[in-house]
């Protein structure tokens, strides 16, 4: 058995696969034209920064949208902020301006292992596989929020997770992109996001990662919506006691993206490639892109690139897209930075501890201060970062005063 299989059967419990590995690129520089203008649609990303919010290097203007997240169905969306490293959906009605960013965690609840003796630290979250992404090739590098590495996070821990699903033998696993400690389940109630595998219709249950659903008392939303085998649906439930092998759901929200023919963005780990057909798989959904364009135009589209595909939905749920565009660093035109900050000066403590947009920065070896000698570092003074995430923090190596 191979060390990797070793690490996932400890955490999985009762699975032993051997994980895909993902090596692409990821990040934002807040300069990287990613959408356009006219036209409605939504686009789902991660946050790489802020100014303006910046998804996959992309600036949305936020200043008239409505920030909500959903922590129990019972009650709704509530107001929420957006933070480093979360998933996120943005609908629009004229890009680049956002009217709705709905937030959306794949895993909320408690740690049940955690293996930190590779190089990529893996944990289990209610029923979920997490491999936490130190590299900055392969994609967003998971934010830590609350720990300082994957080092302290424990057994028992409530926390949120976000992240894509990566395809893991007959399952998928989560590459997180920020991972936050928790003192209360929000709304008390656990969240898993996956891509449906073993739907039973009449058992009514369903294997969401590494964990059985019951569905059976659950009503499915939106009404009318059906789950399927590779769909991606949200289940909300009450964290049982014990061990945590299978859920109750409470609520069930399937994301059916068949036949939406609104311009579409998505982004997430190429993985299934057929360089002959154009064909791949993204964040659980099948993208055909035999007429798209691939930006940079002279790079090669492989496995375990990290990309952000723009496109619409065919009526059996498959992206065809126009538009394919790589996020890697020396690759991707304009990717100077995994992530960009611009905004006053919070919490200052030191030129190595001080926050932006309530990120933390850590610009005590940035390579160019790009300020003026009598300029004083400290609260409310504006400043642009430029630079990556190191744990629980952001190091510059760019620090620009405005």
């Amino acid at each position: 058995m191979t060390r990797s299989k070793q690490r996932l059967a400890a955490l999985a419990l009762a699975a032993a696969t051997a994980l895909v590995a993902a090596c692409g690129g990821g990040g934002s520089d807040g300069g990287d034209a990613g959408v356009g203008t006219g036209g409605s649609g939504y686009a789902v990303g991660t946050v790489t920064g802020f100014g303006s919010v910046i998804i996959d290097g992309a600036a949305w203007n936020e200043s008239g949208a409505r920030v909500q997240v959903e922590n129990d169905p019972s009650f709704g969306p509530v107001a929420a902020t957006v933070k480093l490293g979360q998933r996120v959906q943005i609908d629009y009605e004229t890009e680049p301006h956002a009217k709705v960013i709905e937030i959306g965690a794949a895993a909320i609840g408690p740690v049940q292992a955690v293996d930190t003796s590779g190089p990529a630290p893996l944990l289990r979250v209610a029923g979920q596989i997490v491999r936490a992404n130190l590299d900055i090739t392969a994609g967003p590098v998971t934010l830590f929020e609350g720990y300082a590495s994957a080092l302290g996070i424990a057994p028992g821990d409530l926390v949120e997770v976000h992240g894509v699903p990566v395809p893991s033998g007959a399952s998928y696993i989560l590459q997180a992109s920020r991972i936050e400690k928790l003192t209360a389940l929000p709304g008390g109630l656990v969240r898993v996001q996956n891509i449906v595998q073993q739907f039973n219709p009449s058992a009514r249950s369903l294997r969401l990662g590494d964990i059985t659903v019951s569905t059976a008392s659950a009503p499915v939303l939106p009404a009318g919506a059906t789950i399927a085998n590779g769909r991606t649906v949200t289940v909300w439930a009450r964290s049982p006691a014990g061990a945590m092998t299978s859920l109750t759901a409470e609520f069930v929200k399937v994301r059916d993206l068949s036949g939406n023919t609104r311009p579409s963005d998505l982004s997430g780990t190429v993985t299934g490639l057929d360089a002959v057909a154009r064909s791949f798989e993204i964040a659980g959904v099948r993208v055909t892109a035999a007429s798209a364009t691939l930006v940079p135009a002279n790079a090669v589209l492989s496995n375990g690139d990290f990309a952000v595909v723009r496109g619409s939905f065919r009526q059996d749920g498959t992206l065809a897209a126009t538009q394919v565009r790589i996020r890697k660093p020396g690759v991707t035109p304009g990717f100077d930075y995994a992530v960009s900050l611009t905004g006053p000066v919070t919490d200052f403590v030191s030129l190595a501890d001080f926050r932006v947009r309530g990120v933390r920065v850590d610009a005590s070896t940035a390579n160019q201060r790009a300020c003026a000698g009598n300029v004083v570092i400290g609260n409310g003074l504006d400043v642009e970062i430029g630079g990556a995430i190191a744990g629980d923090r952001v190091v510059a190596d760019l620090l620009f005063c405005r």
